[in-house]
């Protein structure tokens, strides 16, 4: 984890990610409150993944996934 301190807001992303083994796509998190700015924080703590999986020339789809030191990172907070 490097030390980072995950806030409430990655915390609670992090275990809507780790209840679905699918992960979620991006639109789906914003829609669910969270700041691009956080995700790209986790992406770049290396707490998730985040991979294209496609869509067209109108939509891009972003599969986000828990790692498993995000794994470890919300043990961690218990």
């Amino acid at each position: 984890m490097g030390g980072h301190l995950v806030t409430s807001e990655e915390r609670r992303a992090l275990t809507l990610l780790a209840n679905d083994p699918n992960g979620a796509t991006e639109a789906m998190l914003v829609a669910q409150g969270f700041s691009m700015s956080m995700l790209a924080r986790v992406v770049v703590d290396g707490l998730v993944t985040a991979r294209h999986e496609g869509g067209g020339r109108t939509m891009d789809v972003v599969r986000v996934k828990i790692t498993d030191a995000g794994r470890a990172s919300l043990k961690e907070c218990q």
